[in-house]
């Protein structure tokens, strides 16, 4: 489960955390003013155990201020957008910065938020990011760098954003082998827009689609006969793991996603040729 913020794993303001997942890290440390870091499997194994895990990182409130200004010029709304600009971001972010989010931007929601800091996380390796007014310990500028200046700043236009689209789908044309969505893990309502956008429709036989989410969510979208309209159509609604865990599927030469993380990662995991 990479999004256990959404299945009941919510560590309040203040309190610590050991988690292993990218974007649950940045999403409870960001939105929560939980403290903790991306520890690793080990870790976590080890602070289940002996209940203590070592004083370091964003657990120190000295390691939580902003050190990096970044002004959004996008106006960014769709879950694609805020997918795009968290990779735009960290693309040009130096490495576990913590960025201070400010500019033209409307609240995001829940799962906007789960695709910007899946792509901000896996580009740049960032635990902890201030959306200014919207992060516990940001309710201003000034109060994210708590009285410090940003050691470096940056403007995001939709020139980088453009930029960072033709990076991650250089490949136009070719037949799909294999497509995979959720990652992360998808949110109950996004396994019903995938419901709705299939119904009536039928996966080509000749390309293979696994839907990824965590067991909670396929409960919620079993109940409502999401799972089922899915799967009707030739895809398949998987739980228990991710393309990252569990790899792909061999012969694969062309393979389209739904966000930057995967396509990021996806080099390392498979043998396909094209990525979209």
């Amino acid at each position: 489960n990479c999004i256990p913020y959404l299945t009941g794993f919510i560590p309040l303001m203040g309190e610590h955390f050991v988690s292993c997942e990218s974007s649950a890290v940045l999403f409870m440390n960001s939105l929560w003013g939980a403290c903790g870091n991306g520890d690793g499997i080990e870790a976590s194994f080890c602070a289940a155990v002996c209940g203590r895990t070592p004083l370091a990182g964003y657990h120190l409130p000295e390691n939580r201020r902003g050190n990096h200004l970044v002004e959004i010029r996008t106006g960014p709304v769709s879950i694609h957008d805020w997918d795009l600009l968290g990779y735009a971001i960290g693309s040009r972010l130096p490495a576990h910065s913590v960025p201070v989010l400010t500019g033209d931007f409307q609240r995001p929601g829940t799962i906007q938020l789960k695709a910007f800091f899946a792509a901000l996380a896996c580009a740049a390796g960032t635990e902890m990011a201030h959306l200014v007014g919207m992060t516990p310990e940001a309710p201003s500028q000034a109060a994210a760098f708590n009285g410090r200046r940003p050691r470096g700043e940056m403007v995001v236009t939709t020139g980088e954003i453009d930029a960072t689209r033709a990076e991650l789908n250089p490949h136009a044309g070719d037949r799909i082998d294999y497509v995979t969505l959720g990652c992360p893990h998808y949110h109950a309502d996004e396994l019903r827009k995938v419901a709705e956008y299939l119904d009536g429709r039928r996966v080509h036989a000749d390309t293979r689609v696994d839907v990824w989410t965590t067991g909670p969510m396929k409960y919620m979208a079993d109940r409502a006969g999401h799972t089922a309209a899915i799967e009707r159509a030739g895809a398949r609604v998987v739980t228990g793991s991710c393309p990252s865990s569990r790899g792909y599927p061999q012969g694969v030469r062309t393979v389209a996603y739904d966000s930057a993380k995967q396509r990021h990662s996806a080099r390392q995991e498979t043998d396909a040729r094209k990525f979209y």
